[in-house]
């Protein structure tokens, strides 16, 4: 066996091993492989630049921060992220929450967030408090979270029910009074309007349904409350100033048919080529973004009121051609509160202070704020306007109106839609140290001599734009306020029934400090005037309105006063206990709106549900479940009238635009009313006594007639005999013979019920849905194959997983398949409306009319609802019973009206209401 070779001669081999090495030229003699491993390493193919990095500093979150990486990789981290993602990865840090929390930037943020939906004063305060939802423009307080309506009820009635309504929008027309009567005189109908001379003279606030120019009794566009302002010695008069209040639902609608009747045109130089156009879109300013080195100029009360029309120089103003009549758009410049119940009177005597002065001089409203006092010592002779209250004698005479009636125990005593114009100071300065309610003044405190007559017309400060813009600079913000009263003798002392002088001393350093003088207005709403539908008084209040900026003073004063907040849930079930129909009739375009919004909400609750769990309104007998049809109803009343359809041809053809309008002459109404308990009482009596039915039957033949009287609709009101809640879009049907019948003798029994109808769809519901889940399975296959090669192109590509995402989720090869399915099973699910007769003879009894609002009422003890029916079907009821009462039979029922069937739409059983035509 050969011996190994040895490579060293001290192991016995024949090779000499240097005892140094040169490391420069061992190093030079390897300088090419050490290249070459660098240039491997820096060419590597299928790694990120975070891969390289040893497992110990790799990181999840690279991958999306290059900041993460090492600095000498981030640059080339970043350009494989550009790459990678088609677009720019810089991502701005999210500012720290103490940053966003700073009072100017909280407040860059809310205004940001107004731009779409605009929030009132008190948004924040409901906010905490409230569910809020976004309807006409606004971000409004639906219901509150801890109380149910119940509580709100008990307020409304015994109480004190409060409720901003500051996104009621005010319109200020201003010009001679002939001129401004004859272009208002084309949009009212009947009855007392804008030329009543009880309103004339600015000591009442007056009301009226606006319609379109011309049009009426058609095309109505919404009710209307208005305020004229009073005559003025100063002032001519011809020469006139009225401020109409309008709900933003059709307050668009209010100034387009304003600037028709007009002809109004911009005043500003910008919109001056918009030639009689008036914004039909305006909502109000909007701001951009205010960086941070201006907003510190502003101050906290200026940056709350950057989205709204305040100063007057940026409300919107508009002129006509002639240049006599001027239009101003107030919205959002003015506050309105509205207190509801008979302790109303309570919260306003005690949250209001009303500024005492000696003599007859009048106010220097310029003279308001925390230095007024230290700026008229070191001027006495000031180079400002002053603004002055003109009428000292007429504000002396309200106050004292005010002041001698507070001991009345309910606003209702006052004399209906009464306006005093008070001059208050902060109520800031009245809050209580906790709530506190207000308690009703004694009626033997009254003062026997109070003056009961109005007072005499006063034009308050609160018409003057210019006080309006000083008063509402001059409010303090709550930490000036703090910083106040934190001077006091007694740091925060204000009411303390311990030191009388001391808190009086206290009181008069604050007030003296805090100068100012808010003009504000009360406007008395009377309530139930009619003892035979509700109790007197009931619903009665004060509407508070004010100068921007002084909401939450307001509002605050009246909560510690025990006032409890509302929305607009217990807005519109307080409507249904005073039994009216809402702000939106059904004739206007407000009122198809509003339908149109509750049917899209019930349409899509409806068909969330699985479909075991839907009512089936084909075998329930109901037309239209979601919303009250009532241009079919009308056609349908009109095609089964053979002798009121030929009559049609002699009597004037109704709008092509409108088919159906709401009776509202106030005459007429009361005529119809009278009849019908005429013959209520004749039926009684025929069926006590042997008397036949030609009473009754001259009675109908009296029955007021008027132009197209067959396309009218009444508004009628229903009571429950028994027992049964009416719900929101229920039926009111004609009750047939038999039932008439059994309603007489045996009432107790309620035994109407709707035999279930033939639902013709049912078995192509079930095999279009087989067809479609075959149909699906079988795509199944082939959306998967589109999917895994869209998914191998993608490959290739640069694009991220986002991306793909995105376009796998447009390109879905179902969703056009789906969505006609989807619309093809709507359809099957919903009776068709088209054909005539398929509203009126939707059931086994003839469809009269629905209900549009239903509940149950607290006031009286059972389910009530509002409604309309159209005025054929009321003679066709009232027909009917006469015909089909029987003579000499001993009646059970207890009705002061005819008996009509209402029913659910998820039900088949009928329920007895009694039917009310309603005047007001």
């Amino acid at each position: 066996m050969a011996s190994k070779l040895q490579f060293d001669a001290l192991l016995g081999g024949d090779t000499e091993v240097p005892i140094e090495v040169n490391t420069m030229r061992f190093a030079t003699a390897r300088a090419q492989e050490i290249a070459a491993i660098s240039q491997a390493l820096d060419d590597s193919k299928g790694k990120l630049i975070f891969q390289r990095l040893p497992r110990h500093m790799r990181r999840r979150v690279m991958g999306h921060n290059p900041k993460r990486m090492p600095r000498n990789l981030r640059d080339a981290h970043a350009q494989q992220l550009l790459k990678s993602s088609g677009g720019s990865v810089t991502k701005h840090k999210k500012p720290s929450r103490k940053h966003r929390r700073r009072p100017a930037n909280l407040l860059q943020e809310y205004n940001r967030r107004q731009r779409t939906f605009v929030w009132l004063e008190t948004h924040i305060w409901h906010a905490k408090r409230f569910h809020m939802t976004e309807r006409w423009g606004y971000r409004l307080a639906l219901f509150p979270n801890d109380r149910s309506y119940r509580a709100c009820y008990r307020a409304a009635a015994n109480h004190c029910l409060l409720q901003d309504v500051s996104f009621l929008c005010c319109i200020e027309l201003t010009g001679p009074l002939n001129m401004l009567l004859e272009g208002l005189s084309k949009h009212t109908y009947k009855g007392l309007t804008f030329a009543a001379e009880c309103y004339l003279d600015g000591t009442r606030e007056g009301e009226v349904m606006f319609y379109e120019s011309g049009k009426a009794p058609w095309q109505p566009i919404g009710r209307v409350s208005f305020i004229w302002k009073p005559c003025n010695s100063s002032m001519p008069l011809e020469e006139r100033k009225l401020w109409i209040w309008a709900h933003p639902a059709f307050y668009q609608n209010t100034i387009a048919a304003l600037a028709d009747t007009f002809q109004f045109t911009s005043c500003d130089s910008d919109n001056s080529s918009q030639s009689g156009e008036c914004y039909p879109n305006y909502n109000g300013p909007v701001e951009k973004k205010a960086k941070i080195e201006n907003v510190e100029e502003k101050s906290v009360e200026e940056q709350k009121l950057a989205t709204k029309n305040v100063p007057f120089e940026r409300t919107p103003k508009f002129a006509s051609n002639c240049n006599r009549i001027q239009m101003a758009l107030l919205k959002d410049t003015l506050n309105r509160f509205r207190l509801t119940g008979p302790l109303s009177q309570g919260v306003l005597k005690e949250a209001l202070q009303l500024v005492s002065q000696t003599n007859d001089n009048p106010y220097n409203f310029s003279d308001t704020g925390l230095a007024s006092i230290a700026r008229v010592e070191e001027n006495p002779i000031s180079s400002e306007v002053t603004l002055l209250d003109t009428d000292p004698h007429g504000r002396e005479v309200h106050h004292g109106f005010w002041l001698s009636n507070q001991g009345l125990p309910s606003p209702g005593e006052f004399p209906p839609k009464l306006i005093l114009s008070l001059t208050v100071k902060d109520p800031r300065l009245q809050i209580p140290d906790k709530r506190t309610k207000a308690a009703p003044t004694a009626y033997e405190t009254r003062c026997a001599e109070s003056p009961y007559l109005p007072p005499t017309p006063y034009v308050s400060p609160i018409w003057s734009p210019k006080i309006r813009d000083t008063v509402t600079k001059s409010k303090l913000s709550t930490s000036e306020l703090n910083a106040l009263r934190s001077k006091l003798l007694v740091p925060g002392l204000l009411r303390t029934a311990e030191n009388k002088d001391r808190e009086t001393d206290s009181r008069c350093r604050l007030e003296a400090s805090v100068a100012s003088k808010i003009p504000i207005m009360l406007v008395q709403r009377p309530g139930s005037q009619d003892p035979s539908t509700k109790r007197l008084g009931f619903g009665c209040g004060w509407d508070v309105i004010f100068p921007a900026g002084w909401a939450m003073p307001f509002w605050m004063a009246f909560i510690f006063r025990c006032a409890r907040p509302s929305g607009l849930r217990e807005a519109s079930a307080h409507e249904l206990e005073k039994g009216l129909c809402g702000m939106f009739p059904p004739d206007s375009k407000a009122g198809v709106e509003e339908m149109l919004y509750i049917e899209n909400d019930l349409r899509n609750k409806y068909f969330r549900l699985p479909p075991s769990k839907r009512p089936n309104f084909i075998k329930l007998g109901i037309s239209c479940p979601f919303k009250c049809e009532w241009s079919s109803l009308i056609r349908d009343w009109l095609s089964s009238e053979e002798e009121s359809v030929s009559s049609n041809n002699t009597e004037e053809m109704a709008p092509v635009s409108e088919q159906y309008f709401v009776l509202r002459d106030k005459n007429i109404l009361l005529e119809v009313n009278k009849l019908i308990s005429e013959i209520w009482s004749s039926l009684q009596k025929k069926i006590c006594a042997d008397n036949n039915q030609e009473n009754c039957s001259t009675l109908m033949t009296k029955f007021p007639k008027f132009t197209n009287q067959n396309y009218s609709l009444l508004s009628v009101r229903l009571e429950a005999v028994h027992k049964g809640v009416t719900d929101d879009m229920s039926i009111i049907c004609i009750p047939s013979s038999e039932d008439i019948i059994k309603i007489l003798t045996n009432s107790s029994k309620n035994d109407f019920v709707e035999p279930p109808n033939p639902d013709k769809n049912q078995d192509l519901r079930q095999k279009l849905r087989h067809d479609h889940k075959k149909l699906l399975l079988r795509l199944r296959r082939q959306r998967v194959r589109s999917k895994r090669k869209l998914e191998q192109q993608n490959e290739d590509s640069n694009q991220s997983t986002t991306n793909k995402q995105k376009s796998l989720r447009v390109n879905y090869p179902t969703h056009d398949l789906v969505a006609a399915h989807k619309s093809k099973m709507e359809q099957l699910w919903l009776p068709n409306t088209n054909a005539i007769g398929s509203v009126k003879n939707a059931c086994s009894r003839e469809t009269a009319g629905f209900v549009t609002k239903g509940n149950f009422s607290f006031t009286e003890a059972k389910g009530c609802g509002v409604g309309y029916i159209p005025y054929l079907a009321l003679q066709k009821l009232l027909q009917r019973w006469i015909d089909s009462c029987p003579q000499k039979i001993v009646s059970t029922v207890n009705s002061e009206s005819f008996v009509v069937l209402v029913r659910s739409p998820n039900s088949y059983q009928y329920r007895l209401a009694k039917l009310f035509v309603i005047v007001s």
